[in-house]
Order: C-alpha cells, then sequence, then structure tokens
C-alpha cells in the first residue's frame, strides 16, 4: 500500500471512530474535554457536528483508498481540515492563554495530519503521473 493509501486510510479510521463516538455517546468524549452540554438540542447540535461530519469525512477518506481518481481530492480536503482546525485551534490557545494538555495534543495532531496530508498529496500525484505513463507505454 502506498503512503496516499496509508494516511487516507489512518485518517478515516480515526475520523469514523471519533464521529461514531460523537454519534452513539457524546457525552462521555465531551466529559474527556471537560465540555458540559445540558440541553437536548445542544447534544443533538454535537451528534450531527462532530458525529456525522466526522463519521461522513472518515468514510470519504476510507472510499478514497480505493478510488485511485479519488485520492488527490481526498488528501486535498483531508489537509484543508485539519489544517483549518489545528490552525484555528492553535491561534485560540494563543488568544485564551496557556490551556490544558489535551487541547494542545489535539492542535499537534491535526497540525501532523495536515502535513502527511499535503506529504502525501504529492506523491500521490507522481504516482498518478507514472500509472498513467506505465498505462500509455502498455497499451
Amino acid at each position: 500500500m502506498t503512503f496516499p493509501r496509508v494516511v487516507l486510510g489512518l485518517t478515516g479510521a480515526v475520523f469514523v471512530t471519533l464521529g461514531l463516538g460523537f454519534l452513539v455517546a457524546p457525552e462521555g468524549l465531551l466529559g474527556l474535554m471537560k465540555i458540559q452540554v445540558s440541553p437536548e438540542r445542544a447534544l443533538l447540535e454535537i451528534r450531527a457536528m462532530y458525529g456525522g461530519l466526522e463519521l461522513g469525512l472518515g468514510v470519504f477518506f476510507i472510499v478514497a483508498v480505493f478510488r485511485e481518481r479519488w485520492i488527490r481530492a481526498a488528501l486535498g480536503a483531508q489537509f484543508l481540515v485539519l489544517g483549518g482546525m489545528g490552525s484555528t485551534r492553535l491561534l485560540a490557545l494563543l488568544f485564551a492563554g496557556p490551556s490544558d494538555r489535551l487541547m494542545v495534543a489535539f492542535a499537534v495532531a491535526e497540525v501532523i495530519g495536515a502535513v502527511l496530508g499535503i506529504g502525501a498529496f504529492g506523491q500521490a500525484r507522481r504516482i498518478l503521473v507514472n500509472n498513467r505513463f506505465e498505462r500509455r507505454r502498455v497499451d
């Protein structure tokens, strides 16, 4: 399996796991982050945004592993999503002052995921170009 597919597969697995967790048991995951949500409407929003959005992205990333033409689009989405999350979390930490280790760990993981995504994006281009060249040569 190529580096781009490994990156997408791992990212997809993390997103699906978190998405399912926020869909099924948001209180437990929010409790780990020391976030309290009381109205039922707020839990519905958490399930939809954290659960549904992450689950949808995770499935997209995993499906892209098996569809060569989707790989670069999925890696671009990975870079943009994780880059956006990581950079805004870092900015929020700068404005809010020191936070707990969990939020710093999330920011670091998101930035690493974005860097891996952009690195895999470049490698996927080379792989796709080489595959096209090989197909033309064989035909």
